[in-house]
């Protein structure tokens, strides 16, 4: 209570001053100025131009927020204050004005990052080392990867046909995230294997692999054993070792390979189906008629199916 009143009787006097000779109309309120604000980093101008494109278009930066951006951007300044000199100029030539600007956009918090945005601005993230903006765009891509509103629905015969422009684009969009960003973005590679190998595993969806799918995909299957593997099941049947994939670097030999897993793929769905073959002892399943025009998410297999990756 003590304090509170000393406050109070500090503030009243702070704020009023008596003039004259002590009469009650002479007395004058004057308030004190409020103190001038502190200084700030905005307050200053940009001590940072960069130029961009082939023309030098000029954007003006602070240092302390660039260097914070980029890693290229930080060592530059890093390395002029170290030689006692001070940098006010950084070009980047091979950057376009407009790639620039949305290179800028992208790392503010509302941004409209979109996978064409990531096409655009990754490779320069990259060169110069936008931490931030590569895990904008490892999330984006991450997230189309495991999008579900465009996994297509398969159906046997009895309840319609399966969708099959659907699953080859489904497995284009996802093949191409894959190898285009997965060697530098952690989420995105982890997330492509992910629904990869499932595709891979899955009796149905691997017979939509087509020739150009698994040329792309061929170094990433040899450098990942979890996209490996069901490819190496697969193959032991007829023979075929990893080695032989591994020998695969011309056209002729990827072509060669990839027939015989397509066959494979297909006579491995046949038996799924119970489809029996005159070299094969018949099993307590009776046969279906066409069995090559059926098409069933139905499995006997343990491992998990693309839909149940994908939800």
């Amino acid at each position: 209570i003590i304090m509170r009143r000393l406050r109070n009787n500090i503030s009243f006097r702070n704020h009023r001053k008596v003039l004259g000779n002590g009469d009650a109309n002479e007395h004058t309120a004057v308030v004190d100025e409020p103190p001038p604000p502190p200084p700030r980093i905005q307050s200053a101008q940009p001590d940072l131009i960069i130029r961009v494109g082939e023309e030098g278009t000029t954007y003006n930066y602070y240092k302390v927020i660039m260097a914070h951006h980029s890693k290229y951007i930080d060592g530059l300044l890093f390395s002029a204050a170290s030689n006692d000199s001070s940098l006010g100029e950084i070009s980047f030539p091979d950057i376009q004005p407009g790639v620039w600007e949305l290179m800028v956009n992208c790392l503010r918090p509302a941004n409209t990052f979109t996978v064409t945005s990531a096409y655009l601005v990754f490779p320069f993230y990259t060169k110069y080392q936008f931490e931030e903006g590569l895990r904008l765009c490892d999330k984006k891509i991450q997230a189309e990867i495991e999008r579900t509103d465009d996994l297509p629905i398969a159906t046997n015969e009895r309840h319609g046909l399966a969708d099959r422009d659907g699953y080859t684009r489904f497995l284009d969009t996802r093949i191409r995230y894959f190898v285009d960003f997965a060697d530098l973005l952690p989420r995105t590679k982890e997330a492509g294997i992910a629904v990869l190998e499932a595709v891979l595993y899955d009796r149905l969806s691997r017979l939509f692999l087509t020739h150009q799918h698994f040329k792309t995909m061929l170094p990433h299957l040899l450098k990942e054993e979890r996209l490996l593997e069901p490819v190496r099941l697969v193959l032991a049947d007829v023979g075929v070792t990893v080695p032989d994939i591994m020998l695969a670097e011309e056209h002729d030999n990827v072509n060669t390979i990839y027939q015989l897993l397509k066959l494979q793929f297909k006579l491995d769905y046949a038996r799924s189906q119970g489809c029996e073959f005159p070299d094969e002892q018949k099993q307590d399943i009776e046969p279906l008629e066409n069995c090559s025009d059926h098409i069933s998410v139905h499995t006997t297999r343990n491992h998990p199916t693309l839909s149940d990756v994908m939800e």
